[in-house]
C-alpha cells in the first residue's frame, strides 16, 4: 500500500510478522508495526499520520489499533466481539475516519448434509 504521500511503500511479509515500509525511490525496509500478525493480511490501512490494523486480546479477540507515526505507540480504537478471519477478510477505514468496515469470526462450525437418491 503506498503512502498518502507518495514516499513509501508499506508491506506485510507472508512468513514473517509485522507491517514494513521502504521508500518508493531506495533504501532499505523497515519494520514499523511489529506485533501485526501475518496471517492478517487484509487487515490493515495507511493514513498520512498513521495506521489502522488488527491485533488481539489474551483471549484472542480482536482488537483495532492505531500505530501514530509521531509517537511511535499504538491506542486501542474499538474491541471485536469476535476475531479476525486469517488468510480472508480485511478492515477499511472512511476518508473522513468515522466509519470502520471490517469482517470478523463470530464462530466457526460445521455442517453435515445428507444427499438421497444417489446412484
Amino acid at each position: 500500500m503506498e503512502s498518502p504521500d507518495g514516499k513509501y511503500l508499506y508491506f506485510t511479509k507472508e512468513k514473517a510478522r509485522g507491517i514494513w515500509k521502504m521508500p518508493v525511490t531506495e533504501g532499505a525496509e523497515v519494520l514499523v508495526v511489529p506485533e501485526f500478525k501475518s496471517e492478517l493480511p487484509g487487515y490493515w490501512t495507511v493514513f498520512g499520520d498513521g495506521i489502522y490494523y488488527l491485533s488481539s486480546d489474551a483471549n484472542g479477540k480482536g482488537e483495532i489499533d492505531f500505530f501514530s507515526f509521531a509517537t511511535r505507540q499504538s491506542r486501542r480504537i474499538i474491541t471485536l466481539s469476535g476475531s479476525g478471519d486469517a488468510w480472508f477478510g480485511g478492515l477499511t477505514v472512511s476518508p473522513d475516519r468515522r466509519w470502520i468496515v471490517f469482517s470478523q469470526r463470530q464462530y466457526f462450525s460445521s455442517e453435515i448434509l445428507f444427499a438421497d437418491n444417489v446412484r
